[in-house]
């Protein structure tokens, strides 16, 4: 192998494991993404499961008193 066959190689190497980092990095922020929607419906359920709780207890409150 010659020296310029050895740098061809070799750039090509580079060129792979920087794709391969550049599609890694895509991977992790689609997860991230991902989690970020997630984190939003638990949030957007608690509040929901709060206001049924609010209402539950208004209802009681009111039946009661």
């Amino acid at each position: 192998m010659t020296i310029d066959e050895f740098t061809i190689y070799e750039k090509s190497d580079v060129n792979t494991l920087v794709n391969r980092i550049i599609n890694l990095e895509n991977k992790v922020n689609l997860l991230l993404e991902e989690r970020k929607k997630i984190q939003l419906k638990k949030k957007q359920k608690e509040e929901y499961d709060n206001l049924i709780n609010s209402i539950i207890l208004e209802n009681i409150f009111y039946h009661y008193y």
